[in-house]
């Protein structure tokens, strides 16, 4: 299996990060081929741990190990060990080892045999180990624990997208698992569009379609309103729907579609909609049992179906090049979301001729159309860069024009040829602009409706559990000596009655400066070794009096 040539620059990349005793995040967008890369780099990165949450991805990485000869074990579900080796026998043998200490896994298997003792690694081993999907990997999820399964291991991220749908930073100071994201030379400047001029991804065309009535908007005010019924929300979508059915027919009639779908309730109804009109449509959801779904995948990839309609299952991992199309129905103020759901129908497949993607809310108002470059950011949100602005093709060129997304600046619509009417009079190109600011400017519904539920559910964390702390007292033996004080100091305010919110009075500071003497004039670490929930009460409460 020989490398694309960005592929080996991203290889490379990764090695050097991994020789300055970093740990990186590879950033390469969906369709770019991941797999092979982290199958490369295992050859030379042992022992190895690779990581997927994804079934069918465990499977392609343990075969594609086993085209090197690499011996490993395969931490996952029976049936995923077996179709695993399944596929080993295309290369005449199996490499799976059962003792080996290379590993191709699940982190929720890992997980599990550890805890009941069935896991056969060498947890004090110098393990590199790849995480698929890595802008997920953070100390305030259960991959926290893997940290401290695998306290020597050094992490290696991959993903299309490296930012957190919180917006929170993925460095390693800051709660992430990594210090730095590196990327392949060839792609840094605008890498979807190297990618689709290179033939590895498809091109595409972009149609801004909103419903008769505002849907995008109407959607932004179901999130920003927390009372509000689904169903009574749902009921109010029944006139978009239609429309929706009829932007389908229009525009992409009997092409293989995906869905991006905000409620259950729409999901279902709009199913109904397309059955009606006689196209064969299903749903899936995380309320449906995982062979239900399994099924509903299939017949879509054999083309029983032909619109499949997702609530929040499918923007990640879900690998089907021959999808042509996608609608999406799901506003997001998220740039790593959106591209996160483009990336589904970017992939090349031999009858797809071009992309369809299909916005009803104004996502590529928001975030740009597809090959928009971005400067991914690991402290945080990732921004646009030379964002230029888009508009349909009939707002530009007038009545003649067609409903394909373009940007001001191009020269040609990408959909129907028609020369940009303002490309040769940049003076007249400022009154579009205008236009454009103000259609971005009702687009910050969509920001308000994000920080208020962020706001939400951050205060019912709160209340229904205890937060990590997002400090440390430092790396030498005080520093650990008093994290395992406050530790045990928290533990102690559990029991004593406090309410979790109170407790995250203390774990919510925004530093241990001033805990620090508190603990020390307290207690001992000899004091640890006990219970004493009602002392530890009242010291909490003498520190509450002067805060």
């Amino acid at each position: 299996m020989k490398l694309r040539t960005y592929q080996t620059e991203l290889k490379q990349a990764v090695l050097q990060s991994v020789n300055d005793g970093k740990n990186p995040v590879a950033q390469l967008d969906t369709g770019g081929g991941k797999t092979p890369i982290i199958a490369e780099l295992c050859k030379e990165l042992q022992p190895f741990i690779a990581i997927a949450h994804r079934k069918n991805l465990i499977e392609q990485i343990s075969s594609t190990v086993a085209r090197f000869d690499l011996p490993h074990q395969i931490i996952a579900s029976k049936d995923t060990q077996a179709r695993s080796m399944l596929q080993h026998r295309k290369y005449g043998k199996t490499v799976v080892d059962n003792t080996h200490q290379n590993a191709v896994a699940s982190l929720d298997s890992l997980l599990s045999w550890y805890k009941r003792g069935k896991l056969k690694l060498d947890t004090k081993m110098p393990y590199y180990i790849f995480v698929d999907e890595g802008h997920h990997a953070a100390d305030n999820n259960k991959w926290a624990k893997l940290k401290e399964i695998f306290p020597n291991a050094r992490f290696i991220g991959f993903t299309a997208t490296p930012c957190r749908l919180d917006a929170c930073s993925l460095h390693i100071d800051d709660g992430g698992l990594y210090h730095e994201i590196v990327q392949a030379p060839s792609l840094k400047e605008n890498s979807i569009k190297w990618l689709i001029e290179n033939g590895y991804l498809s091109d595409f065309v972009v149609y801004s379609v909103p419903p008769d009535i505002e849907l995008w908007k109407l959607l932004v005010n179901y999130y920003y309103n927390a009372d509000a019924k689904k169903q009574d929300f749902a009921n109010k979508l029944v006139p978009a729907c239609g429309k929706i059915v009829e932007e389908w027919q229009r525009l992409v009639n009997g092409k293989k579609t995906l869905v991006f779908a905000p409620t259950i309730e729409n999901a279902e109804f709009l199913a109904k909609k397309y059955q009606e009109a006689k196209v064969s449509c299903t749903y899936i959801a995380s309320s449906l049992g995982s062979n239900d779904v399994a099924r509903r995948i299939d017949a879509f990839r054999r083309g029983d179906i032909t619109v499949l309609i997702s609530i929040d299952m499918v923007s990640e991992g879900f690998d089907l090049p021959e999808i042509e199309a996608i609608q999406m129905l799901r506003p997001t103020a998220s740039l790593g979301l959106y591209r996160q759901m483009i990336g589904r129908v970017l992939r090349p497949a031999p009858d797809k001729k071009k992309a369809i993607i299909l916005d009803h809310v104004n996502n590529v108002m928001r975030h740009g159309m597809p090959d928009t470059p971005i400067l991914w950011d690991i402290h945080g949100e990732p921004i646009t860069q030379n964002r230029v602005f888009e508009m349909t093709c009939q707002d530009i060129n007038g009545i003649d024009g067609c409903d394909a997304m373009m940007s001001i600046y191009r020269k040609y619509c990408p959909n129907c040829g028609m020369k940009n009417r303002y490309f040769d009079r940049p003076e007249d190109i400022k009154d579009v602009t205008d236009k454009t600011r103000h259609l971005l400017a009702d687009a910050e519904l969509i920001e308000k409706a994000k920080q208020y539920f962020n706001k939400l559910a951050f205060e019912q964390r709160l209340d229904s559990e205890v937060l990590s702390k997002n400090w440390s007292f430092g790396c030498d033996t005080l520093g650990k000596a008093l994290d395992k004080m406050f530790e045990w100091f928290i533990d102690n305010l559990k029991d004593s009655g406090l309410s979790y919110q109170q407790i995250n009075q203390f774990t919510q500071v925004k530093d241990g400066a001033a805990i620090k003497p508190l603990l020390m004039q307290n207690f001992k670490m000899s004091d640890t070794a006990v219970k004493n929930p009602q002392k530890c009460k009242q010291v909490f409460e003498q520190w509450l009096k002067s805060h």
